[in-house]
Parts: structure tokens; C-alpha cells; sequence
């Protein structure tokens, strides 16, 4: 552990160094083009330590000095659950930003559990390991797969701060099995059928009506300002999709400063998913509570459903940051943040009810990367307040990432 941490500050330091130079660069006014290498370390529940890197080619399409550069990002992460990760993704600024487009290519190996659907994670499965010769009883299965996927973003200006256009995802998941060697599910709903591999092996396709609307000022650590993201997506079999559903999602975030750069965020979100012709949805598309962005505390994937309807909300503190301080006076990079969550996914609209919301709470640290760019090093830990949620154990959950989780 102890080289893990020595590994991950040193991946810190790099990262502070070179968001530097691109300020410096930002500041001369100098629009030429450079390589970036960004090293990625993390930790979350789902994939324990990661190692990895990205590279980033910066480039001007725009040419006005006032719209951003466009990037090229490519690189890849290997976590010690021996899950690997690759990408490619472009940002495209037209000058004035009239125009933006970005997309993704990516390849995944992973591993992941399965904890059913709904809003109780009450199944029960005997898991038992030859070469151990252990047997666990679990809420969930244990299952790994391969995927490949590609996204693509077009969106026009209407006015400033408002956005609208057209989405477009592919993705394959192949290779799904599970990873012990003997699985008996004692116990699952037995209408819904919740452990249909269907739901996880397969292929997906469909577009969406996109609507961005953001009066940010920053978008990694906002001091103010909103942010509306609204999709309606539509997966249907001459899209080349095993899929046929519609899907609508309103993703609305709001901060407030009200002394010095104190912030307090608030996050609203709604998912509604409506199938077609009797067809199933892919898991990795429904409404999932938990993870490292959203609901910190629960095993993402733990609740999981058609709709969902949630909230989070997070203060932010910066304790003595001094802009001028190196990164060896790190304590005058420091931050806390205290955070609360309240989830709830259900089937349908007669399945919603208030006081089943999945509830988390949490408090972490900051360390501030880039003062300019407001990038910030975060440790995060969560607690899941469901008791049932890992039958008799709570769900608790340590975060280490770069940026903020919204």
C-alpha cells in the first residue's frame, strides 16, 4: 500500500506540472499546438487501484484566441482487478465554439457484479471457488466481459450558454461469463427474470435529441453558474440494436457561492426508459445508483432500474489556498467537502415512493492541481445509510480520482 500511495502522489505531481504549462501558454496567448501526458491513478470499489496514461493533443480550429482548443485524447488504465481500458476521443471547437463536436472509440475488459434490478438488493447466490475451496453467499453475481463501443457529438450554438443536436452510441459486450466456478441463485425475482444474461450480452445502438445548457464559468470546479444536460434517446432494431426502447434523461446541476470560493452544488437527476414491443434493456443502460460519480457509498450498479429519480448535494471548502504556493506547500492546496445523496430507482411510476430513497452520505479532501484551471485531486469516502443493501453490512466506499464528481 504504502508504494501505491508513493505511486500516486508522484502521478499528482506530473499532473500539476504539466496543467501549468498549459496556463502558461493560456496566458502568453500562444494558440500552437502541443502534446500533454495527463498519468491516470485512481481508486474506486469497483476496480481497486488503477494505472494507466493519457495523452493529449491540443490543436486550433477556432483561431480567435476566445473559443477553446480543440484536443485529441488517447491512452489506457490496467487496474490490479486485471481490468484494462482504452480510448480515443476528440473535442472540436469551431471558431466563436458555433460548433462543437467530440466522440469516443473504446475498448474495455472488466469485470463487474450483478446485483439484480430494483430497488432491493435482496437476491441471494452461492458462489463457490475450486482452486480455494471457498464458498460465498452474496447479493450479487460476479461476472466479467469484454466491450467496444464508439459515440459520436454534434451540437450547434443557439444562443450563448445553449446548445442542441444530435447524438449518436454503438456498443458491443461480448465474451460474458461468470467468474466463479459454480453459481446457484438461490433466491430472484422470478417475474422479472433479473439475471438474464441477455441483459449484458449484446448490442446497442441508438441516437439521441441532445440540449446542453451551461452559463459555467469554469467546468471542473464551478464557483457558479447551471448546468442542463437533456437527452431522449432512441435505440431501435434498424439501428442495428437488440434493443427497442425509448429513453429520456434530465441532468440538472446548479452552484452557489455564497462566501469566498465556499461552493454548495446540487445536482438534480430523472431517467425514464420505455420499452417497445416487449424488448428488454441492457443493463449497462439502466438507472444505476453508486460509483464514484454519483450516490458515493453504494457498489455502482447495486440499485439498479428502468426510472430513477435523485438528488445530491455537496459543500465544497477551500481551508488556506495561497494561488501562489508550489505543490510542495500542499497545505495550502488543501479542501474539504461534506456530501449527501438520495436515490430511488423503480419498474414504473406506480413503483415510486419517497420513503424507499436509497440515501448516502460522505465527506472527503482536496488538493488543488491547477488554481487557473481549477482542477482538483480528490479522496472521497461514502457510506450507503441502506442496511440491506449487503445484507447485514452497509456499503462503504473510498474514492481517489482527479476532478470533481460533478
Amino acid at each position: 500500500m504504502k508504494n501505491l500511495i508513493i505511486i500516486l502522489f508522484y502521478g499528482l505531481f506530473i499532473s500539476c506540472h504539466l496543467f501549468g504549462q498549459e496556463e502558461t501558454d493560456s496566458l502568453n496567448q500562444k494558440r500552437k499546438n502541443e502534446f500533454v501526458f495527463l498519468p491516470a491513478t485512481a481508486y474506486t470499489p469497483e476496480t481497486s487501484f488503477t494505472v494507466g496514461a493519457f495523452m493529449e493533443y491540443y490543436f486550433d480550429v477556432a483561431k480567435d484566441q476566445k473559443s477553446r482548443m480543440s484536443k485529441v485524447q488517447f491512452g489506457g488504465i490496467y487496474t490490479l482487478r486485471n481490468q484494462m481500458y482504452f480510448g480515443l476521443s476528440p473535442e472540436i471547437y469551431t471558431k466563436d465554439e458555433k460548433y462543437i463536436f467530440s466522440g469516443l472509440i473504446k475498448y474495455s475488459k472488466f469485470s463487474d457484479r450483478d446485483y439484480g434490478m430494483g430497488n432491493n438488493a435482496n437476491a441471494i447466490v452461492h458462489q463457490y471457488n475450486l482452486e480455494k475451496g471457498t464458498e460465498d453467499i452474496l447479493n450479487y453475481l460476479e461476472f466479467k466481459y469484454q466491450s467496444f463501443g464508439v459515440e459520436a457529438l454534434g451540437l450547434r450554438k443557439i444562443k450563448p450558454g445553449l446548445y442542441a443536436g444530435i447524438n449518436y452510441f454503438y456498443e458491443k459486450l461480448w465474451d460474458y461469463s461468470l467468474l466463479a466456478d459454480s453459481t446457484v441463485i438461490v433466491y430472484q425475482d422470478p417475474i422479472r427474470d433479473e439475471f438474464n444474461p441477455e441483459r449484458l450480452s449484446n448490442t446497442r445502438s441508438g441516437f439521441a435529441l441532445a440540449l446542453n445548457y451551461d452559463t459555467r464559468k469554469n467546468s471542473n470546479s464551478p464557483l457558479t453558474g447551471t448546468y442542463v444536460q437533456f437527452r431522449n434517446w432512441y435505440y431501435r432494431p434498424w439501428l442495428g440494436s437488440d434493443f427497442n426502447y425509448t429513453s429520456i434523461i434530465i441532468d440538472a446541476r446548479k452552484y452557489f457561492n455564497f462566501y469566498k470560493e465556499q461552493v454548495l452544488a446540487v445536482r438534480l437527476l430523472n431517467e425514464q426508459r420505455y420499452t417497445h414491443n416487449n424488448s428488454l434493456i441492457s443493463k449497462f443502460d439502466m438507472s444505476r445508483i453508486g460509483g464514484k460519480e454519483f450516490a458515493r457509498g453504494y457498489y455502482e450498479g447495486t440499485y439498479l432500474d428502468n426510472h430513477m429519480t435523485a438528488f445530491e448535494i455537496e459543500y465544497r471548502i477551500p481551508l488556506w489556498q495561497d494561488k501562489e504556493s508550489t505543490i510542495w506547500q500542499f497545505w495550502k492546496r488543501l479542501g474539504l467537502v461534506v456530501f449527501a445523496s438520495g436515490s430511488r430507482v423503480y419498474e414504473n411510476w406506480n413503483g415510486f415512493s419517497l420513503k424507499d430513497m436509497r440515501y448516502t452520505v460522505g465527506f472527503g479532501g482536496r488538493l488543488l492541481l491547477s488554481a487557473e484551471q481549477r482542477v482538483n485531486a480528490r479522496l472521497d469516502i461514502g457510506w450507503g445509510l441502506d442496511p440491506q443493501s449487503d445484507f447485514d453490512k452497509r456499503h462503504m466506499g473510498i474514492y481517489i480520482y482527479i476532478s470533481e464528481a460533478f
